[in-house]
């Protein structure tokens, strides 16, 4: 097995030592992953249920 050092990369990125800004843009990524996914899931739904369109206006 094959120790692993820690990188400054990652000591940069320690959560806890995070600026406002950078937890931000953090959750903002996050969310938007999250959002894309749940979008997908719910339209393979629709597809899988015959049901693409929405019938709301």
């Amino acid at each position: 097995m094959v120790a692993r050092t820690a990188s400054p990369e990652a000591e940069s990125t320690d959560p806890l030592r995070l600026t406002e800004f950078q937890l931000d843009q953090l959750s903002h990524q996050l969310i938007g992953r999250v959002a894309r996914l749940l979008r997908t899931e719910l339209r393979l739904d629709r597809e899988r249920i015959g049901r693409l369109r929405d019938s709301r206006p």
